[in-house]
């Protein structure tokens, strides 16, 4: 009775001191249903009606296991309660907050046990660790295939600029871009060729045309890259790199997509890795210059291309001739900015 007590004492105490403060707290049972939470949860996670809240499920954080996504409800107990861990938040907007979340327990009172909970924020951080993650894939990938260059960063470069377009000239046509795809696209579409790290030396230098077998195995980097990419980045940095070779009418790989089966994401960066490949000189080629990419790129609109890309691509040709001559292998140190555009 006396531990009952105390209980209920330190349950009301926890609500307390939290109530009015601005570190994110939350109450839940063993069931995890929620018991309490404070203003600044409710705030956090946009809860209008707090009532209507309390004895719901703390259901809508989740914690990532390679492929999984687990709702903090399905986890244990036991692996709630193991120190500060990260879980993601997505609200209606489709974006990913992240959070460090610290599980406590509280106490038992009438045979309901009570756990309780301190989130913090660490998007920023989370972002921050992400593109360090992204950067020293794309170098790793460049050390297998040294010739690139600055190749990654214009890619990034064409990417942010055409998708800019494409916001500010068609988004009826491309709803599903906004602010924040191209703020991530232009940090994710280097990321396009990582997979081939998995690519055999003696095909990626070869000093002359590939063979058909040749040519099967270094279509493999697309899967490759997904598969890798799946294991620590989001959605769209794995659509590049798996479908970034799919073609308009359906004669790409790896899956032979076509249209509006390819992630727009793709498309994009389908063009801009053309045009920066047909510009580079390579051991088995010689670089084209801007005039002679442009007739090419029009000579594939509505089949390696998707069209309206194509038109947005002559629009804004000088600012992917501009990004090339700014970002020339030559300038090796020359990291790409949006104040570069």
């Amino acid at each position: 009775m006396e531990q009952v007590f105390q209980a209920e004492i330190v349950l009301e105490y926890l609500k307390k001191i939290h109530k009015s403060n601005k570190t994110f707290f939350i109450l839940f049972d063993n069931d995890r249903k929620i018991h309490f939470f404070n203003d600044a949860f409710a705030k956090k996670f946009e809860i209008k009606d707090k009532n209507a809240f309390i004895g719901k499920k703390f259901d809508f954080i989740y914690q990532k296991d390679n492929a999984k996504i687990i709702p903090f409800s399905s986890l244990s107990i036991n692996k709630i309660l193991k120190g500060s861990q990260v879980y993601s938040y997505f609200p209606e907007d489709n974006k990913e907050y992240f959070y460090y979340v610290c599980t406590f327990y509280a106490g038992e009172t009438k045979n309901i046990k009570f756990y309780y909970s301190i989130l913090k924020e660490i998007t920023d951080i989370e972002k921050k660790l992400m593109d360090q993650s992204i950067q020293a894939l794309v170098i790793a990938s460049q050390l297998k295939d040294n010739d690139t260059g600055n190749h990654v960063k214009r890619i990034n470069a064409y990417s942010y600029c055409l998708s800019r377009h494409l916001y500010e000239t068609r988004i009826n046509l491309y709803p599903e871009i906004d602010e924040d795809f191209i703020d991530e696209i232009s940090r994710v579409a280097s990321m396009h060729d990582v997979g081939k790290i998995g690519t055999p030396d003696s095909i990626l230098t070869k000093p002359a045309r590939l063979t058909e077998e040749e040519f099967n195995i270094i279509k493999d980097h697309t899967l490759s890259g997904a598969f890798i990419l799946s294991k620590m980045v989001g959605q769209m940095a794995r659509d590049i790199a798996l479908f970034h070779h799919e073609r308009w009418d359906g004669s790409g790989y790896p899956y032979q997509l076509k249209e509006d089966q390819i992630p727009v994401c793709a498309r994009i960066v389908s063009i801009a890795d053309v045009y920066d490949a047909l510009r580079m000189a390579r051991i088995y080629k010689e670089a084209q210059n801007h005039k002679q990419v442009k007739k090419f790129i029009l000579s594939e609109k509505g089949k390696h291309f998707d069209p309206h890309l194509v038109e947005s691509f002559i629009e804004i040709e000088d600012k992917f001739e501009d990004i090339y001559e700014k970002l020339e292998d030559k300038t090796e140190n020359l990291r790409f900015h949006k104040d570069l555009l």
